[in-house]
Order: C-alpha cells, then sequence, then structure tokens
C-alpha cells in the first residue's frame, strides 16, 4: 500500500508529463486519506484552472490557502483563478498577500501591475512595478511593463522615459516583440508616428501570429493615412483572431478612407456588435465611421438617427458640490487647482487644443476640488443616462447602466483659441464641464462664436454638407455631456479672457 508521500510525488509527475487525468485522480485519493493535505489541495485546484472549471479551481485554492496562509505560491495561484473569475479586486489583494511572502516573484509583479492597469489605476501599477525593479533589478518584462504604463499616461517626460526603457531593454534582447510595440507606442503618442512604423513592423515579424501587433500597426497606418497598407494590417489581424472588435474597426476607418462604402458600413457594424459591452476600445471610433459612412452614401435620415443630436447631447446645470456654498465658489477654487497642476502645458503638439494649454490626467493624483467634480459628473452621467430610453440594436443606447472609471483632465484655451473636430475613441461617455467662460466678442452671433457644436465630421472624411448640426452655448457651472463618438469642435473666437473648462472620458471596465 503507497504513502500519501508516495502517491503525492506519482500525482505530480502524472501532473509534469501532462496526464491531467490521472494527476486528478491521484490528488483526489490522496485527499480522501489526507483532507487537509495543503500541496493536493493546491495542485488539485490548479488542475481545475487548467481545465476551465474555474468555479472548481477557487474552492480548492481558497481550501489550500486556509490550510497553508503563509505560502506566497498559494496565493498567486488563487490569485490567477481570481482573475480568470473576474474577481479583480479579490485578486489584486491576493497578489500583494503573494508577494509579502515572495517579494522575489517577477510573475506576482507583472500580473498585479496589468491588472490595476486595465483597471485603470495606472499610478498603483506604476508604483507596483518600481518597486518591483528596485527589487528585481534587471527584469526585462517588468521594464517593458512600466514603459507600456507610462505610455498610457502619456506626459511628455514619461513617454520619453518609456522610449528609454525599452530601448535599454532592446539592447539586451532585440528580439522581445512586446518591446518594439511599446516602443513605437511611445513614439506614436509623442507625433513621431513615422518612427514608430519600422518598430512595429519588426513586432509584426518577430511574432507574425500576434493579431494585437497586427491591429497597431493598422491603427498607425490609418492614423498617417495610409489606408492601403491599414487595410492589409486590419485584414491580417482578423484573419488571425476574427473576434477582434478593434481590428474590424480600424479596417471600417481604412475602408471609408478607401471610399469603400459598402464594406466600411459592414465591419463597422460588425466592430460594434464584437465590443457589446463597450471594453475594446471599438465602440466610439467604430460608431463615428459608420455615422461618415451613411453620410457619404447618401444615407443622411440614418445618420441623424445614429447621432440623435437632440437627445444625446445633454447639457446639465451641476449643484454645489459638498462643502462650497455655491458653483461660483467652486468653479473659483477649480480655476485655482487647474492652474497650479504640474502637469498643466501649452500648446502641446499631438493635441487637438490650439492656442491653448492642457493638463494630464487629473484624477491620478486628484486634490480636492478635482474628487468634487468627478463626483458632480457621476451625478450629471446618472440623470443623463436616465433620460434614455434603452435601444439594443443602438451602439449607445444598448448599455445604459456600465460600471466605468474616468480620465479627467482641463483645458485653457487663449483669448483667440478653439478645438477642432474630434471624437473621444476609446471610451464611451465623454463631455465638458465649463469653470470659467468669457465674454466672446468675434463674429456674428448666428455663427456662434465660442461655443461647442455637435455632428460636423472631421475635415479629413471631406463630407462637407448634409450632417445634422447642434449648438450648445456655454456657461459658468455647465456640464455638457454626450455619447463618445459623438464629432464636436469648438467654434473659434476671440474674447476679454481665457475660457476654462473641464474634459473627461469615461472607460468601461
Amino acid at each position: 500500500m503507497p504513502s500519501i508521500e508516495q502517491m503525492l510525488r506519482q500525482a505530480v509527475a502524472d501532473h509534469q508529463s501532462g496526464d491531467l487525468n490521472a494527476a486528478a485522480s491521484a490528488y483526489e485519493q490522496v485527499l480522501a486519506k489526507d483532507p487537509d493535505n495543503g500541496d493536493a489541495t493546491h495542485l488539485l485546484g490548479l488542475i481545475r484552472l487548467q481545465t476551465n472549471d474555474v468555479d472548481g479551481a477557487l474552492a480548492l485554492l481558497l481550501s489550500a490557502v486556509r490550510l497553508r496562509p503563509e505560502n506566497g505560491v498559494f496565493r498567486f495561484n488563487l490569485a490567477l483563478a481570481q482573475v480568470a473569475a473576474e474577481r479583480s479586486g479579490e485578486a489584486a489583494e491576493s497578489y500583494r498577500r503573494s508577494l509579502e511572502l515572495n517579494p522575489q516573484n517577477a510573475a506576482a509583479v507583472n500580473n498585479l501591475a496589468v491588472l490595476l492597469g486595465e483597471e485603470g489605476d495606472l499610478g498603483a501599477a506604476e508604483d507596483v512595478l518600481r518597486q518591483g525593479l528596485a527589487r528585481i533589478s534587471g527584469d526585462i518584462a517588468m521594464a517593458v511593463n512600466l514603459a507600456d504604463v507610462l505610455c498610457r499616461k502619456a506626459l511628455p517626460e514619461q513617454l520619453l522615459e518609456a522610449e528609454a526603457l525599452c530601448r535599454e531593454v532592446l539592447a539586451r534582447a532585440p528580439d522581445m516583440a512586446k518591446a518594439h510595440a511599446v516602443l513605437a507606442h511611445s513614439m506614436s503618442i509623442g507625433d513621431r508616428r513615422g518612427e514608430a512604423v519600422p518598430a512595429l513592423e519588426q513586432a509584426t515579424v518577430l511574432e507574425p501570429d500576434n493579431a494585437r501587433y497586427h491591429e497597431q500597426l493598422a491603427d498607425l497606418y490609418a492614423k498617417m493615412g495610409d489606408n492601403a497598407a491599414a487595410e492589409t494590417a486590419a485584414r491580417r489581424s482578423v484573419e488571425l483572431d476574427e473576434g477582434r472588435a478593434r481590428s474590424a474597426g480600424i479596417l471600417g476607418t481604412a475602408l471609408l478612407g478607401l471610399n469603400k462604402i459598402a464594406e466600411a458600413i459592414e465591419w463597422s457594424r460588425r466592430a460594434i456588435l464584437l465590443d457589446p459591452h463597450g471594453l475594446d476600445l471599438s465602440e466610439a471610433f467604430a460608431a463615428a465611421n459608420l455615422y461618415v459612412a451613411h453620410l457619404k452614401g447618401g444615407d443622411g435620415a440614418e445618420a441623424a438617427q445614429l447621432v440623435d443630436l437632440d437627445n444625446l447631447v445633454y447639457p446639465h446645470e451641476i449643484a454645489p458640490p459638498p462643502g462650497y456654498d455655491d458653483v461660483a465658489a467652486f468653479n473659483q477654487a477649480l480655476e485655482r487647482a487647474i492652474r497650479g497642476h504640474p502637469s498643466l502645458q501649452w500648446n502641446p503638439s499631438g493635441y487637438v487644443t490650439r492656442s491653448g494649454a492642457i493638463t494630464g490626467n487629473v484624477l491620478l493624483q486628484p486634490t480636492g476640488e478635482f474628487s468634487a467634480m468627478e463626483g458632480a459628473i457621476r451625478q450629471g452621467i446618472d440623470a443623463f443616462t436616465k433620460s434614455l430610453s434603452d435601444e439594443p440594436g443602438h451602439h449607445f443606447r444598448r448599455q445604459l447602466t456600465r460600471r466605468y472609471r474616468m480620465v479627467m483632465w482641463a483645458v485653457i484655451l487663449d483669448q483667440e483659441g478653439y478645438l477642432e473636430t474630434h471624437i473621444h475613441e476609446g471610451s464611451w461617455i465623454s463631455g465638458a464641464y465649463y469653470v470659467s467662460i468669457p465674454d466672446f466678442q468675434d463674429g456674428r452671433q448666428e455663427d456662434h462664436p465660442g461655443c461647442i457644436e455637435f455632428g460636423r465630421p472631421a475635415k479629413h472624411f471631406e463630407v462637407d454638407e448634409g450632417f445634422p448640426i447642434r449648438v450648445v452655448r456655454p456657461s459658468d457651472g455647465r456640464l455638457v455631456l454626450f455619447p463618445s463618438s459623438m464629432f464636436h469642435r469648438t467654434i473659434p473666437f476671440q474674447a476679454d479672457a481665457e475660457r476654462i473648462c473641464i474634459s473627461f472620458n469615461c472607460f468601461p471596465y
């Protein structure tokens, strides 16, 4: 009769050889004799996870952690199961406990940082990676993940650091495809798209079956106006993974640029259907492309129904946040916080702002004013979505209640300034809150200087007529909400003072 130790050794051997059925059976036999055997409980939980029995894995791995609470490996694998079960908060805590027990676990550092990044907590992700690199110097995966986080934060000094990190990694590991891809990302955000192309092309050479890299390359080509190359790269991405909503949307963009209207409509609709919850960063630009394609195809009625300017542009007057006597007092405090924010830059490259300044994401380390602003915006969003009825076939109305994270930045337009026509690609709801609005002096009243205009496609689409228009006049304390897919601009103006507003995007997760 074999001992429990012998049975466990045989089970591990079966597990390592890939015979999961035999291994599971052997672990179960061990547990029948020794129900509190932590190793057998843990390893059987891993098999359940390997065979996609997530509930079974969770139950066993939780039991293993209770049996051996000081085992960092058990907690790490529990985190993997919690991620699979979409229990991200619990997974983050398990990764943190694993790192407390085993600070040298590089996989736990990287996994925790990726998880935090997916949840939108880029500051925490950056901290985890920097602390990890301080303990585990020279980990190239960690360095590239840090570069990726810095790209997503997108401040100029962070983009330069991201580029430097990737170049250091590539000097040691020139065949690391992800390092080439993140290097390309750092340059493309920094308005150096031409330099980014060779890096992304190299990533696709190193990993030719990686649909994500072909997708990134297609997106880069599309933004550079090379629609033929974008079409080729996007088609390759959807060949590799037909479920990639963003690739389908980029293909729609390229086809629209090539004036293949029927195909552009088909692929834009496919992108929207493939991304039912708006999680793949494709919903907004696919819907915007669909709008333009209908206009170019002569179906103005369908285009007007899609944007529904009467109902999907929502002006809202906020209430004074707690701690402020009135909205005017809140706006004065908010203006001081904006002008003193360390990320404020004048006339930055790569943005739609003209003759003005812009901050980075003020919610990364928010002061009281910005936290109060976020609360007021969330209240406005609740009112906006409650004013609408569900419509399953509409990209925005199909899901009016979503969990989301917010990115917020401030814009100061000079006495002569404007924002070019644009959408907010990748997000769900966007908007502007007006902190300080001057008296506009330029242009006839009917030309609406300084107002926000909705419905006019961006110039490069070459659609000059036939589109619906709605104009909203800004005023101090007014919040204007709209789907991120909505084309909008600030009409050029001259004024006696600067125009200050808060802009924001809400990203579902």
